[in-house]
């Protein structure tokens, strides 16, 4: 909170007394704050600003379990809608996003529904055999990988527990890449299952991305309850791409749960459902034609 406070005061100070004059401000809610640095700077100089929408706060903090204080959550809603009032145009990632704030009484003619995308030069799909996989020991291995952030919002300890009811399937690892504020309790509660199918490793050079998703069989993308409503990850995009099939948890008629279901690009389970997950896991360690067929169609498209 502090990093972002300080962020977004500094970034006040600096676009207040900038001498350089601009047409636009493209701002990303990136933090919660840096949509009220921008409609600040905005409207002190009249430049018209376009907030582009990736998460949507407060509500993606409280469905996370961070933020619990009603008191908190009333002001930081007031300041959504402030900022909502006074930008110039907004741009979402997903209709449920736009319908959202249109509910909170945005005009629909502001908002624009532009989808993130993928660089599909970049992200592609390539062979499991390949430098990555080799040098971790993975080839050999039927390998289930969350690859990103390790925050609040995943359900990587429903994760955790489908891993200990397929610890007897010797050959499937569970790969958890990345770094954040959960991996500590992760790596503690794997510790307490004495879960020997699961490896954790650090974030990987961006150069290695392609590597890494190649070198999976099965990529997840797991919420926590009602995170998926509020939050679209761009991950998803990429495993798409790498022709690999998505494993997701999220909320039924959520944008995430629509969005693997349509493009039959992977298995969705509600969160939380440990032994679910592990039928899902189970089926696609078990179902190659499977995992070609959910690959193959969203890889093409």
């Amino acid at each position: 909170m502090f990093s972002y406070l300080s962020f977004n005061a500094l970034a006040a100070v600096t676009g207040l007394l900038a001498r350089e004059s601009y047409d636009i401000i493209l701002c990303t809610n990136g933090s919660f704050f840096t949509g009220v640095t921008a409609s600040l700077i905005g409207l002190t100089r009249r430049i018209p600003c376009v907030y582009n929408l990736q998460d949507l706060y407060p509500e993606t903090p409280v469905a996370a379990g961070q933020l619990t204080n009603t008191r908190a959550i009333a002001a930081l809603a007031w300041l959504e809608r402030l900022m909502y009032r006074t930008t110039t145009h907004i741009s979402v990632i997903t209709p449920c996003f736009r319908n959202n704030i249109v509910g909170k009484g945005v005009s629909p003619e502001k908002i624009s529904v532009i989808p993130n995308f993928v660089d599909t030069d970049f992200i592609c799909p390539l062979p499991k055999m390949n430098a990555f996989s080799e040098s971790q020991g993975l080839a050999d291995r039927f390998i289930v990988s969350h690859a990103g952030n390790i925050g609040y919002v995943y359900d990587l300890e429903t994760m955790l527990e489908a891993a200990a009811l397929l610890r007897h399937e010797k050959d499937i690892l569970f790969l958890l890449v990345g770094e954040g504020v959960a991996k500590r309790d992760l790596q503690r509660k794997a510790e307490t299952l004495q879960l020997d199918n699961v490896r954790f490793l650090p974030y990987q050079p961006r150069e290695a991305l392609p590597s890494l998703r190649a070198a999976s069989d099965v990529q997840v993308s797991l919420y926590k309850p009602n995170a998926a409503r509020y939050s679209m990850p761009s991950k998803l995009y990429e495993i798409m791409a790498s022709g690999r099939p998505v494993l997701a948890s999220a909320d039924r008629d959520s944008d995430v749960w629509n969005l693997v279901n349509g493009a039959g690009c992977g298995v969705c389970v509600e969160p939380g459902e440990a032994e679910r997950l592990a039928d899902a896991i189970g089926l696609l360690h078990r179902d190659a034609g499977l995992r070609e067929q959910m690959s193959s169609g969203p890889a093409a498209g």
